[in-house]
């Protein structure tokens, strides 16, 4: 913990950020509601009732794609940069290549522990869209300062190490953002944003529409027109596409 003290104290200074951040999400919950409803009358009742048994969101007038993720608590394992007692945080990534690559990487964790194995494609669809983030303190884990830990802060599967940076820097210290690198994607940026005053937009700008196979061995995403496959390597190392 030496070298953490000394990275972040006191003197550590946040950087301003304003711009586009790109985030994808599976898109079928309302295609599964569809699939067991007679009518969009029905479908209409059903996410209703679904809406009432989730956390109320917390900014009224902004979409819902923007909202959600600060509408529930954080996993029960917390994520890279949040501990199970912190307010979870808005995901999302500097281009798409990166949000494809990231998410890659969960269709394969989905697939490891789902107790029944699955033998047949899963077919999923998703949804990519970019918003406007604004923040006058971010801590950009990108800049040279912090290279000596780049290997900590991408490591594919132990958080320990960075959701200690995420309660000190976000909990403790006032940053409203969390600049970091792909733990999946070489070269790639990611973005922890912390509040909804931070997501300037009101309504995402919707990217593209993308479909996806996972099998055991490779995740296909059909995205401009072309197939992009990515492999099993992304659970263990960083890849590039």
């Amino acid at each position: 913990m030496a070298r953490f003290d000394a990275l972040f104290n006191k003197d550590t200074q946040g950087i301003q950020f304003n711009g586009k951040v790109i985030r994808i999400v599976e898109s079928d919950m309302e295609i599964a509601t569809m699939n067991i409803t007679d009518s969009i009358e029905e479908q209409s009742i059903i996410e209703n009732l679904l809406d009432e048994i989730k956390p109320r969101p917390v900014h009224s007038n902004k979409h819902y794609l923007l909202t959600t993720p600060f509408r529930y608590p954080p996993l029960k394992y917390g994520s890279r940069y949040g501990t199970t007692d912190m307010k979870s945080h808005f995901y999302a990534a500097k281009d798409p290549m990166t949000c494809l690559v990231e998410c890659a990487y969960y269709r394969f964790m989905f697939l490891d522990h789902i107790q029944v194995t699955y033998d047949k494609p899963l077919n999923t669809n998703h949804l990519l869209f970019s918003c406007s983030v604004a923040t006058k303190k971010a801590l950009d884990l990108t800049s040279a300062q912090f290279k000596s830990i780049e290997n900590k802060i991408t490591l594919p599967d132990d958080h320990s190490y960075t959701q200690k940076i995420g309660q000190w820097a976000c909990q403790n210290n006032g940053f409203d953002a969390i600049i970091f690198p792909s733990a999946r994607h070489l070269e790639g940026v990611n973005y922890a944003i912390t509040s909804i005053k931070n997501i300037k937009s009101r309504q995402p700008k919707v990217i593209e529409r993308i479909s996806c196979v996972t099998t055991q061995d490779q995740v296909v995403f059909k995205f401009q027109s072309e197939l992009i496959s990515i492999s099993t390597d992304v659970k263990q190392q960083k890849v590039s596409i």
